[in-house]
């Protein structure tokens, strides 16, 4: 989940603990005014001044959370008709064009534990770096897409979802792609980050991606590598993810 999903879900549970505090502030302040007329002013001008405080407190949060909700609808980021989930995993299985060739499954996504990619909440983030736009409708046949993605298919192996396959062929194709943007080097890669549009990297820093280079070593160079072992290795692709 991205950063300003987060913020957005933290804000619902908040606003009801103000709602119920408020509530329990009421309850207690209305039994002291029973103590007498002076300690009631008191506890009357008390209650006035949290609830108000309380109330600036709700509207903050608010405010706060509904440009995030605007700002990810009209990125694009929530638009949902690309990404199924931020969950991708990718495993070298043997040489095929086809899943169906691939007779024991369950058994190669065993032994490719060992190499495979886990890319976490980073999916949508390194489709919208790589593909160097936060529009991203439409570009189901691009490089990017079927590096992170693969060719869609849906499959279901012991409990893991098959939602990508890429035969060995798509993968010769996709490391010429990485080579011809130098982004198998770490100064490639930085210089693709920095000379993406302003667009795209208000939008990962929207997303709450991390700095460029903690993104480099702990997402795309073993991405990049993997790819690089599937190639050496003559290997298909499977993903896994909803």
């Amino acid at each position: 989940m991205s950063m300003e999903n987060n913020r957005i879900e933290r804000s619902v549970p908040t606003i009801r603990s103000i709602n119920t505090c408020v509530c329990l502030i009421n309850n207690y302040l209305k039994q002291g005014i029973t103590l007498g007329s002076g300690k009631a002013v008191m506890f009357v001008t008390m209650r006035a001044v949290i609830n108000t405080f309380l109330l600036i407190v709700l509207l903050t949060i608010t405010a706060f959370s509904s440009p995030i909700i605007n700002k990810s609808k009209q990125s694009g980021a929530w638009k949902g008709t690309t990404f199924k989930s931020n969950f991708k995993t990718l495993y070298r299985i043997k040489n095929a064009e086809k899943l169906q060739e691939i007779t024991s499954l369950k058994q190669e996504l065993h032994k490719a534990n060992a190499t495979s990619v886990d890319l976490r909440l980073m999916t949508k983030d390194l489709y919208i770096l790589l593909n160097d736009t936060t529009d991203v409708d439409g570009l189901d046949n691009s490089i990017p897409y079927k590096m992170i993605f693969g060719n869609p298919i849906e499959e279901g192996v012991s409990n893991r979802n098959i939602s990508g396959f890429l035969p060995s062929s798509d993968v010769v194709e996709i490391v010429k792609w990485i080579k011809q943007n130098k982004i198998d080097t770490e100064v490639g890669f930085m210089k693709l980050y920095d000379n993406t549009s302003a667009e795209v990297k208000e939008e990962l820093e929207d997303r709450g991606t991390p700095k460029k280079d903690v993104l480099y070593k702990y997402y795309v160079k073993p991405l990049i590598n993997f790819y690089l072992g599937a190639l050496n290795e003559k290997n298909s692709i499977v993903i896994t993810g909803e």
